[in-house]
């Protein structure tokens, strides 16, 4: 039911529908959308590029089946309401998508028993403070393309962050410890980098930098990590010069060959 031009749907419009597994209403002129108090075994839909600016708490049954949401590219926004986007009682939803709406606050999401797991906020207009130590099943956060200046605090669960085309200040960035594994920081137009921005993230293996200005990096890692800058930026890891970029197996022999003659150092001092 995509690119149909559909205006508005009848409230029980999907009732006789109760094994219905998939719903796509891309890229209409939905304002809302219709509840779907019947629909159990319901598992995902799809309503980018609409124009809805609010989500009722009653769209779906209580304990349904709900995986996938994607309302991106709609009107959600903090302009009319504190409570744009409400979900309840959601047990299984893991991926929520609000990509592309004018959202500047986490007030304008309410969630309550829904463990997302994957949220996508990307080209919003959320800006700095930011607090998501409430999404506590939270994998994956996409926040590309937003306002912000200092690192939100972030729930314990999270892996894969992205931070790219923001405003963030690179001379005071550093990451608490988290058990990040990918972080994205590309397009922020540092006018410097903390050399021990990443020092805390022991579990980090892909730090991208690209498109940032610098001409130069010097990062201290705990462990190897592929960072990813522009083909002319100079990288010194752990002060090992990676230019040009050395393969991950060098490196880690490098780093295995520092770590061995800075042992034997602390040997010889004792």
């Amino acid at each position: 039911m995509s690119n149909c031009g559909i205006t508005s749907i009848e409230e029980f419009a999907f009732d006789q529908l109760r094994y219905l597994g998939e719903l796509v209403l891309n890229y209409n002129l939905l304002t809302e959308l219709p509840q779907l108090k019947k629909t159990m075994v319901f598992v995902t839909i799809t309503a980018k590029g609409n124009m809805i600016s609010k989500v009722s708490p009653n769209l779906f049954p209580i304990g349904s089946l709900i995986r996938n949401i994607d309302l991106s590219h709609n009107l959600l926004s903090d302009v009319e309401t504190a409570n744009s986007v409400v979900l309840k009682e959601l047990p299984v939803l893991e991926k929520l998508d609000l990509s592309d709406n004018g959202i500047s606050s986490l007030d304008v999401i309410q969630l309550k028993s829904a463990p997302v797991k994957q949220l996508g906020l990307e080209q919003n207009q959320l800006y700095s403070p930011l607090d998501f130590s409430k999404f506590t099943s939270l994998y994956l956060l996409n926040l590309a393309s937003n306002s912000i200046s200092e690192l939100p605090i972030f729930p314990e669960s999270l892996e894969i962050l992205s931070l790219n085309n923001n405003q963030l200040n690179g001379s005071k960035l550093v990451f608490p410890a988290l058990n990040l594994k990918e972080v994205y920081l590309s397009g922020n137009r540092f006018e410097a980098l903390n050399s021990m921005a990443f020092i805390n993230l022991a579990n980090v293996s892909v730090i991208t930098l690209l498109d940032n200005g610098l001409a130069s990096y010097d990062l201290q890692l705990k462990k190897i990590a592929n960072v990813r800058v522009d083909e002319k930026v100079a990288l010194t890891i752990n002060g090992i010069n990676m230019t040009p970029h050395v393969p991950r197996v060098v490196y880690q022999r490098l780093l295995d060959l520092q770590n061995a003659l800075t042992f034997e150092d602390s040997t010889d001092s004792a």
